[in-house]
């Protein structure tokens, strides 16, 4: 991962210690940058990272999951990041992370299907997690499923609206 400054077309920092293809960049609204790995056919890096991006310094790896993480989210105070891993339906599980500490808080369980699809935050408190057949509500504080449901058909995007509806995109086109 590279840092540029733009107007003086000067490299910052390169930031290295990801082993295969960086799938997922964040960037804090506190000057840290996390990024997240897939997997390739030569390496398996199924971690992400929390950065210093000022510095140029790793402060924290996040390690745990089975499989290269698809997919990021962090709570609005930035406290917390939740990461999916799902290459090649190894992993069905949403980790929740304390950024500032770099400590595992939660492993979320309850998808029987890789979590590679999405991740969607319903308010500073709750996620949404997908899986081709289910959809997860979780109260990220407590660790716990709020709801699951099980819609008709192969489930492909996930949005949640401001009023809190959570919407769903299938792989026959319906919505």
């Amino acid at each position: 991962v590279n840092i540029w400054d733009i107007e003086r077309e000067e490299l910052l920092h390169s930031l290295l210690g990801h082993t295969a293809g960086v799938t997922s960049l964040l960037l804090t609204n506190h000057g840290r940058l996390i990024t997240a790995c897939g997997s390739d056919s030569s390496a398996m890096d199924c971690s992400a990272k929390v950065w210093d991006i000022d510095r140029g310094v790793l402060l924290h790896s996040l390690d745990g999951h089975t499989a290269g993480i698809t997919s990021l989210v962090l709570t609005p105070d930035d406290h917390l990041v939740t990461a999916c891993g799902g290459d090649y339906g190894l992993d069905t599980t949403v980790r929740v992370w304390d950024i500032k500490q770099g400590a595992l808080v939660h492993s979320l369980r309850g998808h029987t299907n890789s979590v590679g699809l999405t991740l969607r935050m319903l308010d500073r408190n709750h996620v949404v997690s997908a899986s081709a057949n289910a959809v997860i509500l979780w109260n990220l504080r407590l660790g716990t499923s709020i709801a699951q449901f099980t819609p008709d058909g192969d489930i492909r995007a996930v949005e949640v609206s401001q009023d809190q509806t959570i919407i769903l995109g299938d792989g026959l086109g319906r919505v």
